[in-house]
């Protein structure tokens, strides 16, 4: 829990991958987006910022890599935001989540699903699907023994509609859910940056640890689609002061180029 002079959302690889599927972050709103001088839509980069922003949306994205096209009937998504000591099952509601949370930084909400991506049918033929929960949105602990420390977050369980599939091809990125994230600013100015100690979660796309374990998949959770290695996002803000010695450093900065 270093001092930071940016509010800052890094990573040393911005993606995840299993062997065939790559699942990353990307930009969810325009504010969030802008300020990084990207478009909504595209990856996360590592030193992008939410200057200023209590709160932002996040997509999460899946893409095929390398081999041919293929299909998947079922998915699940596994964020984690905040570490608890609980076993791999889930809460009993938003409010036991929350109170159970350690840190209490970020709160999660699902925002939506992705719809009209390319899809095929049982039979075959080409079609259009939504992704369509199969389950409640849960508040779920990952893996880990007994009831000890760990990562907890927002669980996601779909599919793509009855007798329908998602048709994935090489390099042609789609987006499964979007989520709102909402960050407590004096906490986490205490905190000055989340999830560079090994104790916080910071942001965790999972991947599988074990049978009991909440994790990122597409298709057979045992097959190819499945993230096998999770992926922390660290987040930081800064502290009042550096704001102030940022924005002197801003001006002086312009003033420099204009001489």
């Amino acid at each position: 829990m270093k001092s930071c002079v940016l509010l800052t959302l890094t990573a040393a690889a911005i993606s995840v991958q299993s062997q065939d599927v790559r699942y990353w972050l990307a930009y969810g709103d325009v504010n969030f987006a802008s300020s990084n001088g990207r478009p909504i839509g595209s990856e996360l980069r590592a030193g992008s910022t939410p200057m200023g922003l209590s709160a932002f949306k996040i997509r999460v994205m899946a893409e095929r890599v390398g081999g041919s096209n293929d299909t998947f009937g079922v998915g699940g998504i596994m964020l984690g935001i905040d570490w608890a000591s609980k076993n791999a099952g889930n809460y009993v509601n938003r409010s036991a989540f929350e109170a159970a949370q350690t840190n209490k930084i970020i709160h999660s909400e699902l925002v939506g699903w992705g719809k009209g991506l390319p899809g095929k049918s049982n039979s075959g033929e080409f079609t259009s699907v939504d992704v369509t929960p199969t389950e409640n949105l849960r508040y779920s602990g990952s893996a880990g023994p007994g009831t000890s420390e760990r990562p907890i977050g927002l669980w996601l369980s779909f599919g793509f509609g009855s007798g329908k599939n998602l048709y994935l091809e090489p390099n042609k990125p789609v987006m499964l859910a979007e989520i709102f994230l909402g960050i407590d600013t004096a906490r986490m100015a205490s905190t000055a940056i989340w999830g560079d100690d090994p104790k916080e979660s910071g942001l965790q796309l999972f991947g599988a640890e074990n049978a009991t374990s909440r994790f990122t998949y597409l298709g057979d959770p045992s097959g190819s689609g499945t993230l096998r290695a999770p992926k922390k996002y660290v987040l930081a803000i800064p502290e009042p002061a550096s704001l102030v010695a940022l924005g002197g450093a801003l001006v002086a900065f312009g003033r420099r180029r204009r001489s």
